[in-house]
């Protein structure tokens, strides 16, 4: 028979290896970023689920937080999301709502990357081939046709991931507005149209990671 002091233990180690993330807050002040008001170290690294078969996203997610990870980054492909216009794709391996709550359920945040130019080593940089059948389309500038197919994008990602931030007890922390974009350009007014898309479709804390 069990006595107490064996369930008490026996529950300490099922709780210490996967611990629940509760709903919660996420923040900074000049030295670093606040967790439910708690200094918190992003130790992070790149996990796309749409390289990875649905099958194994558990195990993958497994070995991240095995390896000292506490946060995952990740790249949604625009061209896998959206392969026609307008016509979006959330199933299988695109099933970004059930990726976060496996994040979640590994114990693990999250920070996600949507673009909507990733780069990431993805054919043309994860947007979609259709874009350049659209009349008057210039991506990645200040072109309407561009923030237009851009905004229905971010929308239908965002109604896919309602629940999945950490306010709603969810594991994501923050959204990555474009990626590297100093690279090839220097539109600010570019980058601020993007970041006017983002603010009004996610209510979280946004950040960029620049070059050039």
């Amino acid at each position: 028979m069990f006595s107490a002091v064996h369930i008490y233990f026996a529950l300490a180690a099922l709780f210490a290896t996967v611990p629940h993330v509760i709903a919660g807050s996420f923040t900074y002040n000049n030295e670093s970023f606040l967790l439910n008001g708690e200094p918190y170290q992003i130790r992070g690294g790149q996990m796309d689920p749409q390289r990875i078969p649905r099958a194994y996203w558990s195990n993958r997610l497994a070995l991240a937080r095995g390896m000292g990870l506490n946060t995952v980054f990740s790249y949604p492909f625009w061209n896998e999301l959206e392969p026609r216009q307008g016509h979006f794709d959330f199933s299988g391996m695109n099933d970004m709502a059930e990726w976060y709550r496996q994040v979640h359920d590994a114990g693990l945040q999250a920070v996600i990357r949507p673009g909507p130019y990733i780069d990431g080593e993805h054919e043309w940089g994860g947007l979609p081939a259709w874009l350049s059948e659209v009349p008057g389309m210039a991506v990645r500038q200040n072109n309407q046709p561009f923030l237009d197919a851009a905004k229905s994008y971010i929308e239908a990602l965002a109604n896919e991931l309602n629940g999945s931030f950490i306010p709603q007890d969810g594991p994501i922390l923050m959204v990555q507005i474009e990626n590297e974009y100093g690279f090839c350009g220097s539109d600010h007014t570019y980058t601020n149209a993007l970041k006017d898309i983002y603010t009004a479709t996610f209510d979280t804390i946004f950040y960029t990671n620049d070059g050039g």
